[in-house]
């Protein structure tokens, strides 16, 4: 009874995780695919293609996907390199953490005549998973705040905020596959045991360093930047001497032990790297990379289109928690403010420096666990406790206000300071599409060479219930094309009739190889709010990013304006220009 009274406040948490699940998640239209989505496909694929298939190809996989879901879907995790070797591009943390749960998943299946990986025990089984390091994340979080703190009902309280009033929770049951999650629980428990070791000097701690950080480069390897974060954890340097005094030991054998446990905690990476090429060392994000400089860095804190202090409210109370530790803990405070500059230094510079969406900048999520301890200090600095309780109060409200509306699919994963703005307090299914995002970002390569495109029709071109197509314009891709990276930039100078909305209009990108007619498509909305520019002429920018992967032969986009449900307006000006981005090896 003591050890469940000791982990109380978790079981409560996974239990509210799993009725939010079963209630909103669970049995919606297609929940079965958005499960284990995205680059979840890639994380998870490695365990039915290792101990089901037994085909590290991944085809067997891909086809078990396709059988599963009944859905025609694109292996965009594979990539095929420069030899024409395909492998997946993701890294095996996730799968490793969810061993457990596919091992239980396949007892249970064990019956059926055709086990695949993809049944609907191994997809709520992985949810599960996913739910279960969660509050993983949530219990050790607690726990370390409550060595640094001492004040444990502070540290809970802290900890329910990070958890419940950031996108923590909303990624955890409703983007379960993606890997943040997995990450925010592995940081929590690297700031604790780096604080158990340091109190003990125990070799178990040691050694539990060296497998949490294993895991970590594991679900993902530029989080190896977490040993940043050492300084701040340990709070000064008399402290961080010590530590590393302790740690360098040799004839306690503390640091070859977490160094060996380490090496073996990553080494399933080179063993899959070898298996699917042939080589020990690969980069498997081919045709990505870093821009290194300080062209988004603001962007990804401050703008209205991902960044964190914007959609995260609760965050940026917690950075004016830094300012007050500046005056109570300076060397804890230039320790946080170091590691914050230095890994928003390396998010900004990845070439997808909005990274897809996924509200409220998802690559900060692991990080939130050390907002948690400026956040303490805030709430421990204000007097007046019912105004800091009411200020995090109304940060917490905004979140799942946001979590609300993406789930019901009001707003997109990305904004606008107009759509930002505008869909603050907007609910019901009959908002569902009234705002929608339209731009990507510029590819990794080398240019742009820029090539403008010719429309078929001229403009003005009216738009009614005689027009369903319009505006329509091919482009052939060079032979030369594979690993070729494009960016579709559109100006499309428009006005809405009264009483008309853009909703079910869309900018088709077609996508096909002209010999198979194996095709693609992306239907981009042609809006940002679907009423905008009502009786009046605005322009829309529509950007779309095309990756032309060798696995196809795609070798044709065609590019045309869809007014699926015959709304009224009138393109006044059309202008598309494709810009090509070669490979920086080509």
């Amino acid at each position: 009874m003591k050890q469940l009274k000791f982990i109380f406040p978790e079981l409560i948490v996974g239990l509210i995780l799993f009725i939010l699940t079963v209630t909103t998640f669970w049995g919606t239209e297609n929940y079965e695919y958005r499960i284990i989505h995205s680059d979840g496909r890639g994380y998870y694929a490695f365990l039915p293609a290792v101990f089901i298939q037994k085909d590290l190809s991944f085809k067997s996989t891909h086809a078990a996907e396709i059988d599963s879901y009944e859905l025609s879907i694109d292996p965009h995790y594979l990539v095929v390199n420069k030899k024409g070797q395909s492998f997946n591009k993701c890294y095996p943390g996730v799968a490793t953490l969810q061993l457990p749960f596919f091992i239980a998943a396949t007892l249970i299946d064990s019956g059926e005549s055709n086990v695949t990986g993809y049944s609907l025990t191994f997809l709520k089984l992985f949810h599960i998973g996913a739910l279960f390091f969660g509050v993983l994340g949530f219990l050790f979080l607690r726990r370390y705040l409550g060595l640094v703190l001492v004040d444990k009902r502070l540290a809970l309280i802290t900890t329910i905020l990070i958890f419940f009033g950031t996108t923590m929770f909303y990624q955890t049951v409703f983007r379960p596959s993606n890997s943040h999650h997995y990450s925010f629980f592995l940081f929590a428990a690297f700031a604790y045991y780096i604080q158990m070791f340091f109190r003990s000097k125990k070799l178990k701690h040691a050694i539990f360093i060296g497998l949490i950080l294993g895991l970590i480069v594991m679900v993902r390897p530029l989080n190896i930047l977490v040993v940043l974060s050492i300084p701040f954890i340990l709070g000064d340097l008399k402290n961080v001497k010590l530590f590393f005094e302790q740690l360098l030991q040799l004839r306690n054998k503390q640091l070859i032990l977490a160094f060996l446990t380490f090496l073996i905690s990553i080494s399933p990476i080179f063993l899959l790297n070898y298996a699917e090429t042939g080589n020990w060392m690969n980069w498997s994000y081919e045709g990505e990379g870093f821009n290194f400089g300080f062209t988004h860095y603001l962007d990804v804190l401050f703008s209205f289109r991902i960044g964190l202090f914007v959609h995260v409210p609760l965050v940026l109370i917690s950075a004016i928690g830094i300012l007050i530790m500046l005056n109570k803990v300076l060397q804890t405070a230039l320790f946080w403010l170091g590691y914050f500059l230095i890994i928003t230094f390396f998010i900004s510079s990845w070439w997808s420096w909005d990274f897809g969406g996924f509200y409220g900048n998802r690559v900060y999520i692991e990080h939130l666990v050390f907002f948690a301890l400026p956040l303490a200090y805030f709430i421990k600095s204000i007097r007046l406790k019912w105004v800091a309780y009411s200020i995090v109060t109304v940060c917490t409200l905004f979140i799942w206000m946001r979590a609300y509306q993406l789930v019901k699919g009001i707003i997109p994963n990305r904004m606008t300071a107009v759509t930002f703005f505008k869909s603050i307090g907007v609910f019901g299914d009959e908002h569902v599409g009234d705002f929608a995002f339209n731009r990507d970002c510029e590819p990794f390569g080398v240019g742009p060479r820029k090539i403008l495109l010719h429309p078929n029709g001229n403009t003005p071109m009216r738009f009614d219930e005689t027009r369903e197509f319009g505006l329509d314009v091919s482009f052939s891709l060079p032979i030369e094309a594979k690993l070729n990276r494009y960016l579709f930039h559109l100006e499309i100078k428009k006005t809405l009739d009264n009483n008309s909305d853009y909703k079910s209009v869309f900018v088709v990108f077609d996508a096909y190889d002209t010999l198979t007619n194996y095709r693609e498509y992306q239907a981009r909305p042609m809006y940002e709010y679907f009423k905008e520019g009502e009786g009046e002429t605005i322009t829309q920018i529509i950007e779309q990013e095309y990756f032309i992967n060798p696995r196809t032969n795609i070798n044709k986009i065609n590019i045309y304006i869809w007014n699926s449900e015959f709304k009224n307006f009138t393109i006044e000006d059309y202008k598309i220009e494709a810009k090509e981005y070669l490979p920086f090896d080509k």
